[in-house]
């Protein structure tokens, strides 16, 4: 059975949470059944929560981010987070590490540990997987001291 991921349209007004959160478990569910439907969704997710049109890219946007409450930094990095998982499924290993320095500055600013902890872990594997062993440890070993 494949999943569908869910068909949001895009929109220029902020985006309910529960439209971004039901887009993020979609993405979770199709990362090891649709990968590229998982992107899509992951995607979708990101650019609800910054506001930006179906041709609006990504990475450009990130740092232009006016998010303010805690609810939905929480949510924005959460989607960050999903939308790296897929990055490095694409091997896309620099879009991949925006993002979750992306992530890491949200999460630090609403002092979240868990969530700084599983970024950390993320980035080591990153660099594992771009051949970066000195960086990956020292991801994991700050990943192993959050969760501490």
């Amino acid at each position: 059975m494949s999943i569908k991921p869910l068909n949001i349209e895009t929109v220029v007004a902020p985006a309910a949470d529960g439209q971004i959160s039901a887009l993020i478990k979609s993405a979770e569910a199709l990362r090891t059944t649709d990968v590229a439907s998982g992107l899509q969704a992951a995607r979708q997710a990101v650019r609800m929560c910054l506001n930006l049109k179906a041709d609006d890219d990504i990475y450009t946007s990130l740092s232009e981010n006016s998010i303010d409450s805690l609810k939905e930094k929480k949510l924005f990095g959460r989607v960050l987070i999903q939308l790296a998982w897929y990055e490095v499924e694409f091997s896309k290993f620099d879009d991949a590490i925006v993002c979750l320095n992306y992530a890491k500055k949200i999460f630090s600013e609403i002092t979240d540990k868990y969530y700084l902890c599983k970024v950390a872990v993320i980035m080591g594997s990153v660099h594992v997987l771009k051949g970066e062993f000195q960086k990956a440890l020292e991801y994991n070993l700050e990943g192993l001291r959050l969760a501490e």
